[in-house]
This record gives structure tokens, C-alpha cells and sequence, in this order.
């Protein structure tokens, strides 16, 4: 067995100091497998996660996705939500009348697919309360189903079943 001693550690720049800056302090899961239909303009349940940040300076990396089957032509908008509101600056600006979203998905044919869309965030939550995250959507001129084609059809090798899932992780600041 070997043994390492030594007086002192220093980084590049000569400095005893070395910092855990952009170490990952933590990391939550969550994760939905329900199958559920939504009416046009109603907002899916999705993965949501529980995170309590150490430091009030330290950011949470939001890593996730959410699985959406819609058809004939609809569009589906994805939302990142914090603690039940969608979070403002992870929504894209205002255009004239269209949807602000995180991200989302078009389906320009008419298939019964299912399409998931990803979504990626570093958020500066300024807090060491826990603080909540979900991924939602919303079709506003169709019906979505989560985690399984629109149509509802699970009875062929073909039909899709699906997760989707979010990741929380706590770095340093």
C-alpha cells in the first residue's frame, strides 16, 4: 500500500487554495412511466424532482425529457416549472402570438407517433430551501397523450411505451 503526504496543495496559478467550484455537490431523480390522455390546451403532469441546495450561491444543471404522443399536425409546447410556476427565464422571448416555451415538439404529419423533447437548464436558485422542478406541456390545437402515442393504441410490437425523467444536480459555485 502507498501512502501520499505531503505539506500543502496548490493549484496552477501557485495558490494553497483550491476550490470545489464546478464540482457536482449532489444529484436528485425523478421519473414518470404513467400513460395519461390530455384534452387540447390542458398542461401534462411530468417528471418533477426535489432539490435542497447547500449554498445559497451554488447553481442546480436541470437535465430531463418529457415524451409526447400527439397527432394529425398538433404542436406540443414544453415548460420547465419551479416550484409550480413555469420558470420565466427558461422560456424563449415574446414573438408577436407564439407560445413561449423551453422547448417543443411539431408533428407536421399525419402519424400517431411519439416524439420526446429534451430540456436542459442551469438554474441560480439563490436559496438553501428545497426547490421544486417538473417538466410539463401543453398542446393548444390538439389532444397529447404522456409516454405513449395520442391514439391510445398498446396492442402491436409497433405501439410505443415510454419514461420520461428529470435530473437535478447541485454545483458549486
Amino acid at each position: 500500500m502507498s501512502i501520499l503526504r505531503v505539506n500543502t496543495l496548490q493549484n496552477t496559478s501557485g495558490n494553497s487554495v483550491i476550490t470545489n467550484a464546478g464540482k457536482i455537490i449532489q444529484v436528485q431523480t425523478g421519473m414518470i412511466a404513467s400513460q395519461i390522455q390530455y384534452s387540447s390546451g390542458a398542461y401534462s403532469d411530468g417528471p418533477d424532482v426535489n432539490i435542497t441546495p447547500s449554498s445559497s450561491s451554488n447553481k442546480i444543471l436541470i437535465i430531463g425529457n418529457i415524451t409526447i404522443g400527439e397527432g394529425s399536425g398538433g404542436d406540443a409546447h414544453v415548460f420547465l416549472y419551479k416550484d409550480n410556476s413555469v420558470l420565466g427565464a427558461a422560456i424563449g422571448n415574446p414573438v408577436n402570438n407564439a407560445t413561449r416555451s423551453t422547448s417543443g415538439l411539431s408533428n407536421g404529419r399525419s402519424a400517431w407517433d411519439t416524439q420526446t423533447s429534451p430540456v436542459f437548464y442551469m438554474d441560480s436558485p439563490s436559496t438553501t430551501s428545497q426547490v421544486n422542478y417538473e417538466i410539463r406541456c401543453m398542446c393548444s390545437n390538439g389532444p397529447i397523450a404522456l409516454n405513449r402515442q395520442q391514439n391510445g393504441f398498446q396492442n402491436h410490437a409497433n405501439d410505443n411505451s415510454h419514461i420520461s425523467y428529470i435530473i437535478a444536480m447541485e454545483i458549486a459555485a
